[in-house]
């Protein structure tokens, strides 16, 4: 886990798509894995281009 618990350092996933992915469709867990890679390829502190206005 990340030091503030919010992303695993494994997976990239946050903590919340981690406990609901049997819930999530499969184009919402697409996007999940999605973020996920674009959050690993993100320097630490940066916001990915796609997220910065949400």
């Amino acid at each position: 886990m990340s030091e503030d618990k919010a992303v695993c350092l494994g997976c990239y996933r946050t903590l919340a798509k981690i406990a609901n992915w049997s819930r999530l469709t499969d184009t919402e867990k697409i996007q999940v894995i999605l973020d996920a890679q674009q959050r690993q390829l993100t320097p630490e502190g940066e916001t990915p281009l796609r997220n910065r206005h949400e």
